[in-house]
Protein backbone atom coordinates (compact mmCIF):
# COMPACT_ATOMS: atom_id res chain seq x y z
CA UNK A 1 0.00 0.00 0.00
CA UNK A 2 1.00 3.31 -1.04
CA UNK A 3 1.81 5.80 2.03
CA UNK A 4 -0.52 8.34 0.51
CA UNK A 5 -3.61 5.53 0.48
CA UNK A 6 -2.21 4.83 4.31
CA UNK A 7 -2.73 8.30 4.96
CA UNK A 8 -5.97 9.20 3.47
CA UNK A 9 -7.53 6.60 5.17
CA UNK A 10 -6.47 7.28 8.26
CA UNK A 11 -7.79 11.00 7.89
CA UNK A 12 -10.95 8.98 6.82
CA UNK A 13 -10.94 6.93 9.74
CA UNK A 14 -10.70 9.82 11.97
CA UNK A 15 -13.12 12.36 10.22
CA UNK A 16 -15.40 9.35 10.53
CA UNK A 17 -15.28 9.05 13.94
CA UNK A 18 -15.83 12.65 14.81
CA UNK A 19 -18.55 12.61 12.51
CA UNK A 20 -19.70 9.57 15.23
CA UNK A 21 -19.11 11.66 17.73
CA UNK A 22 -20.95 14.96 16.02
CA UNK A 23 -24.01 12.44 14.65
CA UNK A 24 -24.16 11.61 18.82
CA UNK A 25 -23.97 14.97 19.68
CA UNK A 26 -26.32 16.13 17.85
CA UNK A 27 -28.90 12.72 18.71
CA UNK A 28 -28.00 13.96 22.42
CA UNK A 29 -28.84 17.18 22.59
CA UNK A 30 -31.85 17.92 20.27
CA UNK A 31 -35.34 18.89 21.39
CA UNK A 32 -38.59 20.10 20.01
CA UNK A 33 -41.05 18.72 17.77
CA UNK A 34 -39.32 16.72 15.47
CA UNK A 35 -37.33 14.96 18.29
CA UNK A 36 -38.91 11.59 18.17
CA UNK A 37 -38.84 10.47 14.84
CA UNK A 38 -35.27 12.52 14.14
CA UNK A 39 -33.59 11.16 17.16
CA UNK A 40 -34.78 7.45 15.64
CA UNK A 41 -33.39 8.38 12.30
CA UNK A 42 -30.18 9.31 14.29
CA UNK A 43 -29.43 6.42 15.67
CA UNK A 44 -29.42 4.24 11.95
CA UNK A 45 -27.00 7.05 11.06
CA UNK A 46 -24.86 6.15 14.61
CA UNK A 47 -24.67 2.55 13.60
CA UNK A 48 -23.78 3.18 10.16
CA UNK A 49 -20.89 5.06 11.23
CA UNK A 50 -19.72 2.22 13.61
CA UNK A 51 -19.91 -0.19 11.10
CA UNK A 52 -17.71 1.94 8.46
CA UNK A 53 -15.38 2.76 10.94
CA UNK A 54 -14.48 -0.88 11.53
CA UNK A 55 -14.67 -1.60 7.46
CA UNK A 56 -12.12 1.44 7.27
CA UNK A 57 -10.02 -0.07 9.71
CA UNK A 58 -10.08 -3.67 8.48
CA UNK A 59 -9.42 -2.36 4.44
CA UNK A 60 -6.26 -0.44 6.33
CA UNK A 61 -4.96 -3.69 8.03
CA UNK A 62 -5.64 -5.53 5.39
CA UNK A 63 -3.53 -3.49 2.80
CA UNK A 64 -0.76 -3.66 5.14
CA UNK A 65 -1.46 0.16 6.90
CA UNK A 66 -1.56 0.97 10.65
CA UNK A 67 -5.14 2.42 11.49
CA UNK A 68 -5.46 5.18 14.30
CA UNK A 69 -6.71 3.13 17.68
CA UNK A 70 -6.97 5.67 20.43
CA UNK A 71 -9.24 8.24 21.14
CA UNK A 72 -6.40 10.79 20.86
CA UNK A 73 -4.85 10.00 17.44
CA UNK A 74 -8.74 9.61 16.34
CA UNK A 75 -9.79 13.18 17.95
CA UNK A 76 -6.34 14.65 17.18
CA UNK A 77 -6.21 13.90 13.62
CA UNK A 78 -9.33 14.36 12.44
CA UNK A 79 -10.15 17.77 10.10
CA UNK A 80 -14.06 18.08 10.93
CA UNK A 81 -14.81 20.52 13.75
CA UNK A 82 -17.25 19.54 16.67
CA UNK A 83 -17.99 22.15 18.88
CA UNK A 84 -19.49 21.46 22.81
CA UNK A 85 -23.01 20.49 22.63
CA UNK A 86 -25.68 22.99 23.48
CA UNK A 87 -28.93 22.35 24.26
CA UNK A 88 -30.18 26.15 23.35
CA UNK A 89 -29.81 25.08 19.94
CA UNK A 90 -33.34 24.73 18.10
CA UNK A 91 -33.38 21.18 16.07
CA UNK A 92 -32.67 23.09 12.84
CA UNK A 93 -29.38 24.81 14.31
CA UNK A 94 -28.51 21.35 15.12
CA UNK A 95 -28.96 19.63 11.83
CA UNK A 96 -27.46 22.55 10.51
CA UNK A 97 -23.91 21.34 11.92
CA UNK A 98 -24.66 17.71 11.20
CA UNK A 99 -24.87 19.13 7.10
CA UNK A 100 -22.21 21.05 7.37
CA UNK A 101 -20.42 18.36 8.89
CA UNK A 102 -21.73 15.76 5.85
CA UNK A 103 -20.83 18.04 3.45
CA UNK A 104 -17.11 18.38 4.99
CA UNK A 105 -16.96 14.85 4.78
CA UNK A 106 -18.38 13.95 1.21
CA UNK A 107 -15.77 16.25 0.01
CA UNK A 108 -12.90 13.98 1.77
CA UNK A 109 -14.68 10.49 0.18
CA UNK A 110 -14.55 12.50 -3.34
CA UNK A 111 -10.68 12.82 -2.82
CA UNK A 112 -10.27 9.25 -1.93
CA UNK A 113 -12.13 8.54 -4.88
CA UNK A 114 -9.45 10.13 -6.69
CA UNK A 115 -6.76 8.35 -4.72
CA UNK A 116 -8.27 5.03 -5.37
CA UNK A 117 -8.58 5.75 -9.29
CA UNK A 118 -5.01 7.08 -9.40
CA UNK A 119 -3.40 4.21 -7.11
CA UNK A 120 -5.72 2.15 -9.22
CA UNK A 121 -7.38 0.35 -6.15
CA UNK A 122 -10.83 -0.90 -6.66
CA UNK A 123 -11.59 -2.29 -2.98
CA UNK A 124 -11.27 1.41 -1.67
CA UNK A 125 -12.61 2.50 -4.71
CA UNK A 126 -15.97 0.37 -4.31
CA UNK A 127 -16.09 1.34 -0.13
CA UNK A 128 -16.00 4.94 -0.94
CA UNK A 129 -18.73 4.81 -3.04
CA UNK A 130 -20.87 3.01 -0.99
CA UNK A 131 -19.93 5.64 1.36
CA UNK A 132 -20.75 8.13 -0.57
CA UNK A 133 -24.11 7.15 -1.48
CA UNK A 134 -24.98 7.29 1.52
CA UNK A 135 -23.31 10.04 2.50
CA UNK A 136 -25.37 12.24 -0.25
CA UNK A 137 -28.33 10.57 0.89
CA UNK A 138 -28.59 11.56 4.56
CA UNK A 139 -27.44 15.18 2.96
CA UNK A 140 -30.47 15.15 0.78
CA UNK A 141 -32.62 14.28 3.57
CA UNK A 142 -31.39 16.18 6.32
CA UNK A 143 -31.49 19.76 3.86
CA UNK A 144 -34.92 18.40 2.85
CA UNK A 145 -35.97 18.15 6.65
CA UNK A 146 -34.66 21.74 6.80
CA UNK A 147 -36.60 23.23 3.45
CA UNK A 148 -33.57 23.90 2.15
CA UNK A 149 -31.74 22.75 -1.48
CA UNK A 150 -29.40 19.93 -1.15
CA UNK A 151 -26.43 21.72 -3.32
CA UNK A 152 -23.96 19.17 -3.18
Amino acid sequence: MSKKVNEYMNQLLADTYQLLCLTRQVHWYMRGERFFYLHTMLDDYIDEYNQDIDDIAEMLITFGGWPYSTLDELSSNSKLQVTKGDYKLTINEQLKKLVEGLRYYDKLIIEGLHIAEEEDNQPLDNMLSDIQASTQKHIWMLTAELGEDTNL
